[in-house]
């Protein structure tokens, strides 16, 4: 049911968009709730994989209904490795590769290019009536192979350049390199597991290309830097803590270009308009109109880039067991915080071009198109952080012999601390989980869920919402009337239905509120005479408001299946599901 799609190649911003069964919105966030060791987290991207001891995937209302309004996506929860008691494990691993584009098409070289322009003027001709020709006879022939190859004095790459901006601008291959060092033991009390890593990634523009800009070296990298420190103390035989701190530090560099528009320009670029880079000087197109946009000049002119980002996450848990009370019982509460960095710096080092002219004695006078101008510099920063508290009672038995039962009552509240956020009001979650679960003999399995959850997006009255699941399970193999084989050992059949949230609606925070109005920098009114005009920013009304928005509700149901044949060699899931979506916010 996960589906991932990688949209992107470019170093640094190569992760993939996941979707859990599908799309089950089309207004506002798409994307699962991603959370790492019971945290929420924004990006998952840059954990190293050396780092996580497994990854799961919640998928139906039971398993997502205790996140309330956040869940009705799914849920990709990832657990990362802990110590165990022992001697100190060191593990080392190093990994080298190479990448490529997954094809590269064949450009047409200049004979063809002009050849075909020329052929489709006189194809519109036939519309026109009038045949005019991009390119005279005589400029066909300069790039005529045949007669070039007998006459190789009329071979010029400068003035009538045949361009393949594909092998130009870039290489066949890049490199990425991953160092990961790993510690882990522990004794009695102490258990301990830590981690360093280095990962780096480059771009696939050519290196010549990229290093045309001396110190501002145009190419695409990515650097991180990965630190996690997972510890666990064992206090006292009832009281025990879990301590976490992770930190990615992440460097980009490259043109402030976007870089698909780059490939799309490089790839639309013509064979003839320029040879590029000469002599460390970058050429002017000669050629304007259709067909005269150039790799270099759109990669050279743009701006270069260096983007810092730092991740800081920390985590407290403290439990503590309370069979004194009554069998089965304890106590769990967790506080973790987030910070994250980032600082952007652009430095604007646009290359002088040239245009190329012949003398009369046949050298080359290259002739200045730009002025040379000083380095422009801006920089902007981005900060948050998010706070997290959560605070539960887990309680498990068996009674009466053969009946295990088992609950969750849990309260947690987060809150995400913006700059950008609108009227600077952090976004908040807060909620009341349970959870009760009964077994008996493992073969007839219940569960119930239900989530109490809020957010401060809606307005009052309609911020808090009631999600409940059920879920129903039953092990055929485990009566007594299922006959003992070596083909088919494990039979399960199980069902759930539920309801689930999401406040991420409209793309916008707090669509419940009206907006006046809003002002537009490109309409202007003008007051006064003539010769006395003022401009005046033009307002227009803005969003009414909507006080009856509150969140999407999915209803979800789900039947499944669960087999293993031979022995638990073969293992069979499969699963029929079903999602109704309402409350989706739409505007006319």
């Amino acid at each position: 049911g996960l589906l991932a799609v990688q949209r992107s190649g470019e170093p640094g911003a190569d992760q993939s968009e996941l979707r859990i069964r599908g799309v089950g919105t089309f207004s506002g966030s798409q994307g699962p709730l991603i959370m790492v060791d019971g945290i929420e987290t924004g990006n998952y991207n840059n954990i190293d994989p050396n780092e996580i001891e497994s990854i799961t995937i919640l998928k139906d209302a039971s398993a997502t209904a205790v996140y309330g309004v956040r869940g009705a996506n799914g849920v990709l929860l990832i657990t990362t490795r802990r110590g165990a008691e022992g001697k100190p494990q060191v593990s080392f691993s190093s990994n080298y590769a190479f990448s490529q584009f997954t094809d590269l098409r064949e450009s047409a070289r200049a004979y063809d290019y002009v050849t075909s322009f020329n052929k489709a003027r006189a194809y519109d001709s036939y519309v026109t009536g009038t045949n005019n020709p991009k390119f005279t006879d005589e400029q066909v022939n300069t790039y005529n192979p045949e007669l070039l190859k007998s006459n190789p004095d009329k071979v010029n790459p400068i003035l009538h350049p045949d361009m393949d901006w594909f092998d130009v601008m870039f290489k066949p291959t890049s490199a990425q390199a991953q160092y990961n060092l790993n510690v882990s033991g522990g004794a009695e009390r102490v258990r301990y597991f830590m981690s360093a890593g280095y990962f780096n990634q480059e771009g696939l523009f050519s290196d010549d290309i990229a290093q045309a800009m001396d110190a501002y070296n145009a190419q695409p990298k990515y650097q991180r830097y990965n630190f996690r420190s997972n510890l666990d103390f064992t206090i006292t035989d009832r009281f025990k803590a879990q301590v976490n701190v992770s930190s990615q530090i992440e460097q980009r560099r490259g043109n402030t270009a976007n870089l698909s528009r780059t490939i799309e320009i490089i790839t639309k670029s013509n064979p003839i308009n320029t040879p590029g880079i000469v002599d460390g000087r970058l050429i002017a197109p000669e050629i304007t109109g259709p067909g005269a946009a150039n790799g270099p000049d759109q990669l050279l002119r743009s701006d270069y880039r260096r983007h810092y980002r730092n991740y800081l996450n920390g985590s407290i848990q403290l439990s503590y067991d309370l069979s004194a009370l009554t069998q089965g019982l304890d106590a769990h509460g967790k506080v973790s915080y987030q910070t994250y960095n980032s600082q952007n710096q652009n430095f604007g080092n646009a290359m002088i071009r040239y245009r190329p002219r012949m003398l009369d004695d046949g050298t080359l006078l290259y002739i200045p198109v730009d002025t040379d101008s000083p380095i422009s510099f801006n920089e902007s920063v981005e900060k948050n952080r998010r706070e997290y508290v959560e605070f539960g009672f887990n309680y498990k038995r068996t009674i009466f012999r053969d009946h295990d039962i088992g609950g969750l009552v849990m309260y947690n509240h987060s809150k995400l601390y913006d700059p950008e956020l609108a009227y600077l009001i952090p976004r908040g979650y807060q909620g009341l989980v349970g959870r009760v679960t009964y077994s008996y003999k493992d073969r007839y399995l219940a569960e119930f869920n239900i989530g109490y959850n809020g957010t401060e997006n809606f307005a009052e009255g309609k911020r808090f919402g009631l999600f409940p699941a059920y879920s129903l399970g039953w092990v055929v193999s485990e009566e007594t009337f299922f006959p003992e084989n070596d083909i088919l050992t494990f039979l399960k059949i199980r069902g759930s239905m539920g309801e689930v949230g999401n406040d991420r609606v409209g793309g916008e925070r707090f669509l419940y509120m009206p907006s006046a109005y809003v002002y537009h920098s490109n309409w202007n009114y003008y007051f006064g005479d003539i010769n006395n005009l003022n401009s005046y920013a033009a307002s227009t009304e803005d969003t009414p408001g909507n006080p009856n928005l509150t969140w999407e509700r999915a209803k979800k149901r789900n039947i499944g299946i669960e087999a293993s044949l031979w022995n638990e060699r073969i293992s069979v899931s499969a699963d029929l599901f079903e999602e109704t979506r309402d409350n989706i916010l739409a505007s006319l």
